[in-house]
């Protein structure tokens, strides 16, 4: 199975830092593919990918670890912490479902530096932060923005969070403190940006991924919101409003909730809601909330019903809500269903879309010709039959004859200079069938 992004992306960017050049990642920072170039540097070698790409299973895996610190750090916060956890495995389960064979993605990473920056201020919160406290936090502040753009509203709004949770906690300090926190949050994580900004509108070489995502989300504000929801929560995603709606009397639940939560899902679903993958970073803050909320609601029911019928509520709740899971469990795993829903998936892959429906177009209208490729990427594409081929440039002139031939502009592909000859010398031997920014397909006669 082709790995998908993780490999074309990712991946050969780490070997591109691994070879001592800066890739051409658009948008993207790079702290995830340097952790994969030094693995390839302590290897010596970039053959084995192994290792770059685990590194997304076992930083998410240290959850666990922070969970059972955290509960010897809060013994009496018990139900907060289980359930925190208990929402973020659910939604992370939810979130990744598809996604379990592409190890390599950024977004479990994710996971875990949001869930870190709780339990980094549940290690300053009772004591007196020195220059070193001040130096780590900032670092741990600017981890989501270095790690991918969707983890700058999370490095831009936190200090405003600590600013808030420091003043409810009647914590002495200075403002200069806070002045000093966010130069080095803007020091560490701003690099990157300032210069992919000079990169755009300054030498123009580089082309904008955040543009190109927000152009595929179409459909008006509403759709996009109720889509968003849908993509977070699935079919009961009511009662996760329910949840965050009583989760607004709990001083720290509501500052997470209007500063962090909405903010960064209204963001998501309205410009990048095609992906729920990035909604990742988000999961343990909206798992917090979430948590608060229902130990709100079951400590109002527990005050209004007596505790029989308090059980028998819980019981017929838990019956409901497994009774939906497991049907909604049964129909999304089934493995036609599974296997259907990822091929379509492999099928819209990549960095060109509209080259992809023009492929599986020409393959549907001209049933019996192969479709000749220069750019092994469109190998992988599934449902072929083995009807689309990488050309061999000893064979050129005989596998383009009676074919179709999809010829790559930008980047260029192999064989380049041959079939630029032969594109030029046999101009009456063919005809364009499409061409757009990046390939112009031929029908050879």
């Amino acid at each position: 199975m082709h790995l998908g992004d993780p490999v074309m992306m990712w991946n050969e960017w780490s070997k591109e830092i691994y070879n001592n050049r800066i890739p051409k990642s658009g948008d993207y920072p790079l702290a995830y593919p340097i952790l994969g170039a030094i693995t390839y540097l302590i290897l010596d070698t970039y053959e084995i990918e192994f290792f770059a790409r685990i590194v997304c299973v076992i930083y998410p895996l240290w959850m666990f670890i922070v969970y059972f610190r955290l509960k010897n750090l809060l013994p009496n916060h018990f139900l907060h912490l289980f359930f925190t956890f208990l929402f973020s495995l659910l939604l992370i389960f939810y979130i990744f479902r598809h996604y379990s064979l592409y190890i390599g993605y950024v977004d479990p990473i994710l996971v875990y530096i949001t869930f870190s920056l709780g339990y980094y201020f549940i290690l300053i919160r009772n004591k007196k932060i020195n220059f070193y406290d001040l130096l780590l936090l900032s670092l741990v502040i600017a981890t989501p923005a270095v790690t991918k753009q969707t983890g700058i509203l999370f490095t831009a709004i936190t200090p405003l969070i600590l600013f808030f949770f420091f003043i409810r906690e009647k914590k002495e300090i200075q403002f200069s403190f806070y002045i000093k926190l966010i130069f080095l949050t803007f020091l560490f994580s701003a690099t990157w940006y300032i210069y992919k900004i000079y990169g755009y509108y300054i030498e123009s070489n580089e082309s904008s991924n955040v543009r190109a995502l927000i152009s595929q989300v179409q459909g008006n504000n509403i759709f996009k919101l109720k889509r968003g929801l849908n993509y977070a929560f699935g079919p009961f995603y009511l009662i996760f409003l329910f949840l965050f709606l009583f989760s607004i009397k709990n001083f720290y639940s509501r500052i997470i909730l209007f500063l962090l939560v909405i903010p960064y899902f209204l963001i998501w679903s309205l410009l990048f809601g095609n992906d729920n993958r990035n909604l990742a970073i988000a999961i343990p803050a909206m798992s917090y909330v979430l948590s608060i909320g229902l130990i709100n609601f079951y400590d109002l029911i527990k005050n209004k019903i007596n505790l029989r019928y308090t059980i028998c509520l819980g019981s017929l709740f838990l019956i409901i809500v497994s009774f939906f899971a497991v049907n909604f469990v049964n129909n999304k795993r089934d493995r036609d269903y599974l296997i259907d829903k990822n091929i379509k998936k492999q099928m819209l892959r990549g960095n060109n879309l509209e080259t992809n429906i023009l492929i599986y177009k020409n393959l549907k209208k001209n049933i019996n010709i192969k479709i000749y490729i220069d750019d092994y990427n469109f190998a992988f594409l599934p449902n072929v039959e083995k009807r689309i081929i990488l050309i061999d440039c000893t064979k050129l002139e005989t596998q383009l004859s009676n074919s179709l031939f999809l010829y790559s502009k930008n980047p260029k592909g192999i064989c380049n200079d041959l079939t630029s000859e032969i594109l030029s010398s046999n101009k009456n031997s063919y005809q364009i069938i499409f061409d757009n920014i990046n390939h112009t397909m031929y029908k050879f006669n």
